[in-house]
């Protein structure tokens, strides 16, 4: 989106277009369309201060003035949070990456007529990472909130003031690595590597944060978080018993039917490209070579009390 298009849409974000007309005829409003973009962050209505946070800040690090008045209006917009009502929270999904996280959050969205959104800034390249200032601007009523983040005591602290209780879905470790290996490569900047390297890349980027996500909510699990696990396998298999699973453990209730056309609409062929489900294959991880296997099992040593057979079946 341009510069333009982007300043207007936060312009006219609950705005009536006869009040906001006069822009579309103002050249001196395009040419300035850039600074427009900061002062509108801060000045236009919340629910434009609280989109597209990544974008605000994939421009603002490319903005060659940084006097204060900007640096004031940055400020406000990156820590603008809407108001929250701790009597509706949010239904909040963690999953590890390539677990089906993103699917199960668009059944629960269908089937309770929620909206899904990201709980992590997309500028956190693996999308582990905890942002507090995301998290807070996906905790209204109506909404499924989507991370793939560990059970931390900053993590446990928003579950327990918001009353939320967590749906955590898990894989097997070394399907998903194989799986993350097929994602990355789809990236445009790792042209023509051979499978090896990937699998080597996805171990070493994920394989610590899938250990943690599990070891860490599973602990939280065993001391009272009502978290409710789901497994990939159920997902895959019977997304039906899945979403209802999720349904329960939110402390939410619908009826079968519901939630059966909830399913369907989210495997639409159309709804694809938001729910990212593609009919996963169990068994792939064999394929990871012995030597990155065993590194991976090597950080299990960092968790002595924790049990890993979910998701390894070694």
């Amino acid at each position: 989106m341009s510069d333009t298009a982007y300043a207007l849409t936060l312009v006219c974000a609950g705005t009536p277009r006869r009040e906001t007309q006069h822009l579309f005829e103002d050249r001196q409003f395009l040419l300035n369309s850039r600074y427009y973009l900061f002062y509108f962050h801060t000045e236009a209505p919340p629910r434009a201060r609280a989109a597209d946070l990544h974008i605000f800040e994939r421009r603002f690090v490319r903005e060659m003035d940084v006097s204060l008045h900007r640096r004031r209006a940055a400020l406000k917009a990156i820590t603008f949070v809407p108001p929250i009502d701790l009597n509706k929270p949010p239904i909040l999904v963690c999953g590890m990456p390539k677990s089906a996280s993103t699917f199960i959050s668009h059944c629960l969205g269908e089937a309770l007529g929620y909206r899904v959104r990201g709980a992590h800034n997309m500028n956190d390249g693996t999308g582990t990472g905890f942002d507090l200032t995301s998290l807070l601007r996906v905790s209204g009523p109506d909404i499924v909130a989507h991370s793939h983040l560990s059970a931390n005591a900053r993590v446990l602290t928003y579950i327990k003031i918001m009353g939320i209780r967590p749906i955590i879905t898990v894989r097997n470790i070394f399907d998903a690595l194989r799986s993350y290996a097929d994602h990355l490569s789809g990236s445009p900047d790792l042209p023509g590597r051979d499978t090896a390297d990937l699998q080597s890349a996805a171990v070493l980027r994920m394989a610590f944060h899938y250990v943690d996500f599990f070891a860490t909510w599973s602990r939280a699990s065993s001391r009272g978080v009502p978290a409710c696990f789901i497994d990939y396998q159920t997902i895959r298999t019977d997304p039906e018993d899945a979403t209802s699973q999720a349904i329960v453990g939110a402390g939410r209730n619908i009826s079968g039917e519901t939630v059966a056309g909830a399913v369907a609409r989210a495997l639409d062929p159309q709804h694809r490209p938001a729910t990212r489900f593609n009919i996963g294959r169990s068994g792939r991880g064999k394929e990871i070579p012995d030597d990155l296997r065993r590194l991976v099992r090597s950080l299990y040593m960092l968790h002595p009390d924790i049990d890993f057979g979910r998701i390894d079946d070694a």
